[in-house]
């Protein structure tokens, strides 16, 4: 997640100190759980040879199996496509479960669309306390395949905002969404995993660019330390 969001917000010249520091925290969580970043036998087995590009292929694959469930339409078109948006979704952004959260429009966690891009506005969420509200800008090619899913999903009459959707047409529930990624990773790569996996496998991909988000990070702590002695060395009263 905070790796996408940091490259994402450098290319369209957002602020990103929030999300650099979002993602040296997801850094320093996952060593403090398994020691220097080293994997468990098990995680290291469930890791295709590919790492995270693995994922983009398989959402090709998936989407492209559905392609007549999706073409008949009904709820199991409808539950299908969803599934589609959820592994090509996790090919790119590196979220937990969280993406069941997100409404279209409204909500607390919200999907919108401005001029052509789609961006999630997190507002609820594990960090929230912390980091407060975020936004996630989306790829122009992940916007235009929300877009399709959207207009798809706006032929059924949902008593629902959210963006994926169950078997019966409800909101999809994280659990939902964390077996879709199970089943879907098992059946095209041989094992299956969810987000946590995911997210190893983006942070491995990504190693230079959170190494980097580290060091800077550490410069701004540093530069913020200097700057209160300095204010306090100038105003030894207060």
């Amino acid at each position: 997640l905070s790796v996408g969001a940091l490259k994402a917000s450098q290319a369209y010249g957002v602020k990103n100190e929030k999300w650099l520091a979002a993602m040296v925290a997801d850094v320093n969580e996952y060593k403090s759980q398994r020691g220097k970043q080293k994997l468990t036998d098990a995680e290291k087995s469930k890791i295709p040879d590919q790492g995270f590009k693995a994922l983009k292929k398989i959402s090709t694959e998936f989407k492209r199996s559905i392609k007549t469930d999706i073409a008949r339409g009904g709820l199991k078109g409808l539950y299908l496509y969803s599934q589609a948006i959820v592994i090509r979704f996790y090919s790119e952004v590196a979220f937990r479960n969280d993406l069941a959260t997100v409404e279209i429009n409204e909500g607390e966690n919200k999907l919108t669309k401005k001029r052509g891009i789609y961006s999630i506005e997190m507002t609820n969420y594990k960090a929230s306390d912390k980091l407060g509200k975020i936004d996630v800008e989306l790829s122009r090619a992940l916007s235009n395949v929300f877009a399709k899913y959207i207009k798809y999903r706006a032929k059924f009459d949902l008593k629902h905002a959210y963006l994926l959707v169950g078997p019966t047409g409800n909101k999809l529930s994280k659990k939902g969404l964390g077996n879709i990624l199970n089943q879907i990773t098992k059946k095209y790569l041989g094992t299956g995993f969810g987000t946590r996996i995911i997210r190893i496998m983006k942070a491995q991909s990504e190693k230079d660019t959170i190494e980097k988000a580290k060091k800077k990070q550490e410069r701004i702590e540093k530069e913020k330390k200097k700057e209160k002695e300095k204010a306090k060395q100038a105003n030894p009263s207060e």
